[in-house]
């Protein structure tokens, strides 16, 4: 038994064995591209396991910074001297950025001005110019250091030039050794006090505020200047004057200037409704000792000679009036108060008061306009604005907005866009006084933009009722192929749902100066008389005409001889079987479906007014192809709009013509296609006059054939 359980062992063993080894299976690497360039070096293995990490590094050389380390879009970020990518599940590409150290150059010491770059890239020279400071003795040389290695300078008139070579650290420029002149400057007195209302002319001159001052520099007497553009004469406060010794610009001392008092003018109202009239300050012109501002806070503005006539004003007296004003300047206010200092540097008088203005009329402004205008996308035009009244001074404001189909208003008062989009817009003009909204008055005007069909070739317009019109189109009799006007076949491939082979244009003569020729229909290389049947356009009215495509989608619309415009109404595709029936007017169109065996099953005869005889016949060669084919009988329902139906079958034996319904008002015919009288040759249906059965000489309406069926 000892035996036996030994070799059940052994043969369990070498089973499991045979097992493992048959379920071995090949590990999936993944490659890894590995970036190269200047400045760095990347360390790592070619191959990764797939779904394992991948663990790499990247060592910058000397005088470089390594800036980033990307995979794909993700940048990754050192650990421990490493880059890691996580769960490698397919090639990667490490890619390295890398580029020179910078460093920065400081300047220490006094008594000079360095021109130089702030950095320096590692391994460059780097070479600044210094200049010896006004107020230091220039005919010593400085001490130059670049950290503790002393520079040797190229002197250059007062300039030293030096350069630092090979830079690989940041830099430290010390100056030394410079010698300091010695200056004085002595001021009475570091404050003025003076009152505005009693400022003197003298007051307002430098000499004023250089007396008892002296200077000097190195022993040597110096000039004085002093720097009195920091103060507002005509206004209180704490002013700074500096002042300075000539050709020592460093040597400075500080003294103050307190303007304080005020004196008032009488206020002024205006009603800028009775301002119309310019006065004589637009040919005038301002004194320069008298000057106007207007104040806002701590703001004031000086006014123009061409705003205010200043040398008009009595300022002893204090008096200001309306006539001072020019009327563009008051236009140019909106209604309100508004505060003014008048400064008199004869008098030294400086006087403030405020002015309101007032405006309670109606705004002066005309908006001439249609209630709509139309236009072609694309078209270029103009908004209509409001013209203001010559003379008018009101503070008003105009405001512009455009509202779109969809009720969203935009405010285009500071200009605007043309819209792109077919579609109704409101274009409106509002009326603002101060932030007051004058609603009573606001006007509005429509603008219809109007998609173009795809016409070229003439002036192509649009309609207030949204349609294309054509105009300005040939005159040329003998023309048939330049300047016709022409439908995109872009237009037919987007708009033909149907995949019809036929277009049904509607349109109407809006108006003429000649009775020209009209053709419509397709152009081939057999010739214009063989493809257009036209039609005289010498009425104002409603047509439609049945355009066949050409091969590369497009249609001629083609006008001979013709002064005027025409207005498309309507634009449809249709599909006509070939064959199947014609019509005896110029003016209608059929509509067919057939199935895929070619036959009929439905048609639709549209016709419209004016037709001469309202006739639609099913072909004998269509019946003929029926017979050929087998077929013993064709049946259909019949209606008609507005009026009665009048059916008249015709065999080709001896011509025999037999009614089959008169007065019909709808309903299904039956006709058997070979009889006793012989073999149909002709289907007739006429629309009748209900009392006596005669045609429809003025017609407009639609007859269906509906539920065409063919019996074998």
């Amino acid at each position: 038994m000892k035996n036996k359980s030994t070799i059940i062992l052994l043969l369990a063993f070498v089973a499991v064995c045979c097992l493992t080894i048959g379920c071995a299976t090949s590990t999936e690497h993944c490659s890894v591209k590995l970036s190269t360039g200047v400045g760095y070096v990347v360390n790592g293995a070619k191959t990764v396991e797939k779904g394992k990490n991948y663990i790499f590094t990247v060592t910058a050389n000397e005088g470089y910074n390594v800036t980033s380390v990307m995979v794909g879009t993700e940048k990754l970020t050192e650990t421990d001297g490493k880059y890691t990518v996580a769960n490698v599940t397919a090639d990667i590409e490490i890619v390295v950025s890398a580029q020179r150290k910078t460093f920065s150059v400081f300047f220490v010491g006094d008594g000079y001005e360095a021109s130089g770059e702030p950095t320096v890239t590692y391994g460059s020279n780097y070479v600044f110019t210094l200049s010896i400071a006004d107020g230091y003795d220039k005919t010593v040389t400085p001490v130059v250091k670049a950290g503790d290695n002393v520079l040797v300078g190229e002197k250059d008139g007062n300039d030293y030039i030096y350069t630092i070579e090979n830079v690989t650290s940041d830099v430290t420029v010390t100056v030394s050794g410079l010698v300091k002149f010695p200056g004085q400057l002595v001021v009475p007195s570091d404050a003025f006090n003076i009152e505005i209302a009693r400022l003197t002319a003298e007051q307002r001159n430098q000499g004023y505020y250089l007396q008892g001052v002296s200077g000097s520099y190195n022993g040597v007497k110096c000039d004085v200047n002093v720097d009195l553009s920091a103060v507002v004469w005509n206004t209180a406060g704490s002013y700074k004057i500096t002042y300075s010794l000539e050709g020592h610009a460093d040597v400075t001392k500080i003294a103050t200037l307190n303007l304080f008092g005020t004196f008032t003018v009488p206020d002024l109202a205006i009603d800028l409704s009775d301002v119309t009239t310019a006065v004589s300050c637009l040919d005038g012109y301002q004194y320069v000792d008298r000057d106007l501002y207007m104040v806002d806070g701590e703001t004031q503005t000086l006014l123009t000679p061409k705003q205010f006539v200043a040398e008009q004003i009595v300022v002893d007296g204090k008096k200001v009036y309306r006539s001072h004003f020019s009327t563009d300047y008051l236009l140019s206010l909106k209604s309100g108060s508004y505060n003014f200092r008048l400064v008199d540097y004869v008098t030294c008088n400086i006087g403030e008061f405020t002015v309101t203005l007032t405006d309670d009329a109606a705004p002066a402004y005309d908006f001439d306009a249609d209630d709509m205008y139309a236009y072609v996308v694309g078209d270029s035009f103009d908004f209509v604005k409001a013209m203001r009244h010559a003379n008018s001074a009101q503070p008003i404001v105009v405001k512009y907005f455009l509202m779109d189909e969809n009720g969203v208003e935009t405010d285009c008062t500071d200009g605007y866009d043309l819209p792109d989009k077919a579609g109704v817009y409101t274009w409106t003009v509002k009326y603002f006084r101060s932030e007051n909204e004058l609603t009573e008055y606001t006007k509005s005007v429509k603008y219809l933009l109007v998609d173009n069909y795809g016409w070229s070739g003439v002036t192509v317009s649009a309609s207030k009722d949204g349609n294309i019109v054509l105009s300005t189109v040939d005159n040329d009799t003998n023309q048939y192929t330049d300047k016709n006007a022409i439908i995109s076949a872009d237009y037919i491939r987007k708009n033909n749902k149907v995949n019809g082979n036929y277009m049904v244009l509607t349109f109407k003569v809006t108006d003429y100066t000649s009775s020209g020729k009209f053709d419509a229909g397709i152009w081939s290389l057999k010739g214009a008389n063989n493809d257009y049947m036209g039609i005289t356009l010498n009425t104002v009215g409603v047509t439609c005409k049945v355009l066949r495509m050409l091969s590369g989608g497009a249609v001629d619309f083609i006008i001979r001889d013709f002064t005027g415009s025409i207005e498309i109404t309507d634009v449809e595709f249709v599909t006509i079987a070939e064959g199947f029936g014609t019509q005896k007017s110029n003016v209608g169109y059929v509509n067919t479906t057939t199935e895929n065996n070619g036959l009929v099953t439905s048609a639709k005869v549209q016709w419209t007014t004016n037709s001469d005889n309202n006739k639609f016949t099913v072909t004998q060669a269509y019946l003929d192809k029926l017979v050929a084919a087998g077929y013993t009988q064709i049946s259909m329902d019949l209606s008609a709009t507005q009026a009665n139906i009048y059916v008249i079958c015709t065999y080709k034996n001896g011509n025999v013509t037999k009614d089959v319904a008169k007065n019909y008002t709808g309903g299904n015919v039956n006709f058997a296609l070979a009889t006793v009288d012989g073999t149909l040759s002709e289907i007739g249906i006429v629309i009748v006059n209900t009392h006596d059965n005669t045609m429809h000489q003025d017609y407009s309406g639609t007859l269906e054939l509906t539920n065409i069926t063919y019996t074998k």
